[in-house]
């Protein structure tokens, strides 16, 4: 089996050789397919930092089409992981940064099972005047959809 540092190293790899013009984006792409499956820390945080700048680039350069496509394919390939997680600050330190960077990308993205959670955990939070603690690692979250929101 391929260790999860390899795994976020072939990954990192293959868009280092993108990026020098050595291997089309798409066998790029085609190499991410499997982080749909991927559950370890280093192999995901890997997969996000490669794919999210391109993202936002596509978002900069108002290539709304491609940008939208794009988005989807994040996010579908990290659904399963998302619904995952929990709304807690449990979990060992890299477990936890895990679980705030997937959730604030899936609400920031309008992921809406992570929109209706954030949301619930807002309303919850200023119906309690601010005296409701939110676990810190979905507050940035829970404040980036609520700040949305008419009550935000």
């Amino acid at each position: 089996a391929i260790s999860s540092n390899d795994r976020a190293s072939l990954i990192n790899n293959a868009f280092q050789l993108v990026s020098i013009g050595k291997l089309p984006v798409d066998k790029a792409l085609d190499l991410t397919l499997y982080l749909k499956h991927e559950a370890k820390i280093m192999p995901v945080f890997q997969g996000m930092s490669e794919l999210i700048p391109i993202y936002k680039l596509m978002e900069k350069r108002e290539m709304e089409g491609v940008e939208s496509q794009l988005k989807g394919y994040i996010v579908n390939l990290f659904k399963s992981l998302i619904d995952q997680q929990s709304w807690s600050d449990d979990g060992t330190v890299s477990e936890r940064m895990l679980r705030s960077t997937l959730l604030v990308f899936a609400c920031v993205r309008k992921y809406q099972p992570c929109v209706d959670k954030a949301e619930g955990y807002f309303n919850s939070w200023m119906e309690s005047n601010g005296t409701l603690r939110l676990p810190s690692d979905v507050a940035l979250a829970v404040y980036a959809v609520g700040a949305q929101t008419v009550r935000g």
